[in-house]
């Protein structure tokens, strides 16, 4: 067993688990969540529901991927200062994550995401915010309109703007 945790595969393997863990269970017992909503031709499950799948697929994936192939040298490999592979970072990405949800909650998806994106692509180095903030709001905007006129879903407003 040693050999499949080579650097850089456990993490993918640990990760995958837990994903898998969480996932799996909010999965089966997601109808518990979504009560009444908007009459619409789509159950409100729907879209939930797909994209709980595709992690539950994912962390699969990722677990058989961690476990059987090899290690991928990564351009952090040798440096000392790599931010990018700071176990500090993915804490505040999880800690972005549950702020994201607080943040639906009060202001809403159009003024979260934003914010969120922002703060993660700081996180993974992101360089050019003058270009990214814009695609940003646009990929909120274009989220949101795709969300209510396609698939006649809303999104949070927030308690603030209901």
């Amino acid at each position: 067993m040693k050999q499949f945790f080579k650097k850089g595969n456990s993490t993918d393997v640990i990760i995958g688990v837990i994903l898998f863990m969480i996932s799996f269970p909010f999965l089966l017992n997601m109808h518990h969540f979504v009560s009444g909503g908007m009459h619409s031709a789509v159950s409100p499950l729907s879209f939930p529901r797909f994209v709980m799948v595709l992690v539950v697929i994912l962390s699969v994936v990722l677990v058989i991927t961690g476990l059987f192939s090899k290690p991928v040298p990564t351009a952090t490999d040798g440096k000392k200062d790599a931010t990018a592979a700071n176990p500090v970072n993915s804490l505040i990405y999880l800690g972005l994550l549950f702020l994201y949800l607080i943040l639906l909650h009060f202001v809403g998806f159009m003024i979260a995401t934003p914010i969120i994106m922002v703060g993660v692509a700081y996180i993974l180095n992101g360089r050019n915010f003058k270009v990214l903030i814009p695609g940003f709001i646009a990929f909120s905007v274009g989220l949101y309109f795709v969300a209510l006129k396609l698939m006649k879903i809303m999104l949070p407003l927030g308690i603030f703007f209901e």
